[in-house]
């Protein structure tokens, strides 16, 4: 039976559990991080890295809905280093490294797109559900985050609150990451994000949707679809939990550091589908 996982199983932030933002992540960190796979049709061994994902149990990973594609083939977890086959780690003088287990590599048997999704640029309803064709075996770099079950947590908008992106985006620099990074973003309302932020675009931020801001890291067009975490507490435990899927971000033209992320909540939908697995 293909169930959610316990709190005993999910979202286990890593061994390096005290996010400092804007930082490489330690390689067992957020180990329910996907990258996705594109596999060029004509030419099979020709295949490219795009968007991100969540793994949410066994058999299913969340992510975004123009992220699916007919090209996207594969889920790939357990990443941290995109350079290096084996992903290996300095620690401390009395670890002097630490060597990662192989990536997985798992194919997508199908692609579960939000029925209200529209391809316009309407960020309302960006999220999909990929399901795996096999099953995920958990280890300390590959775990599921949780998701947010009860109706409390389901209602929570978060406002105020900091939260965590992570993904292989943009430095200050502006060149893309090879290692997995990590960023504290803070949720803020739909009023001041469309007042501060969005005055001068023709964005609408519906209730369907979250906005969060930060100036550490700003997740680049390959993180679509990457995770907003924030920590509960739930039956005595702190874990991390899915608050919602990165839709689409903008830079802010003043300053040209603080980054806004567009963030698709998570849906009735996603838990229709789920509801099975509970």
């Amino acid at each position: 039976m293909r169930i959610l996982p316990s709190l005993n199983e999910c979202g286990h932030v890593g061994a390096f559990d005290r996010i400092l933002g804007g930082k490489e992540t330690a390689m067992q960190e957020f180990p329910w991080t996907a990258l996705l796979i594109y596999v060029d049709e004509t030419d099979p061994d020709n295949y490219r890295m795009g968007c991100g994902g969540s793994l949410i149990n066994r058999y299913y990973v969340l992510t975004a809905a123009h992220c699916g594609t007919s090209t996207l083939s594969l889920v790939r977890l357990g990443e941290w280093n995109i350079s290096s086959e084996i992903d290996i780690a300095e620690l401390n003088k009395n670890i002097k490294a630490i060597a990662a287990p192989p990536i997985k590599d798992i194919k997508i048997c199908r692609q579960i797109i939000h029925p209200k999704y529209n391809e316009s640029g309407v960020y309302d309803n960006d999220i999909a559900l990929l399901e795996l064709e096999r099953k995920v075996d958990y280890t300390p770099y590959i775990s599921p985050i949780c998701l947010p079950i009860n109706d409390e947590q389901r209602m929570n908008r978060y406002n105020d609150v900091s939260a965590y992106i992570t993904g292989w985006g943009q430095r200050e620099t502006n060149i893309y990451s090879e290692v997995k990074l990590k960023a504290r973003v803070k949720i803020i309302t739909n009023d001041k994000c469309e007042s501060e932020y969005l005055s001068k675009s023709k964005i609408n931020i519906s209730e369907k949707l979250m906005c969060a801001i930060g100036n550490e890291m700003d997740t680049g067009k390959g993180d679509s679809g990457g995770s907003l975490i924030v920590m509960n507490t739930v039956n005595g435990k702190i874990n991390a939990y899915l608050a919602g899927i990165t839709s689409g971000g903008l830079q802010k033209e003043l300053t040209r550091k603080t980054h806004l992320k567009i963030i698709t909540g998570l849906p009735r939908w996603a838990y229709m589908y789920t509801s099975d697995l509970i």
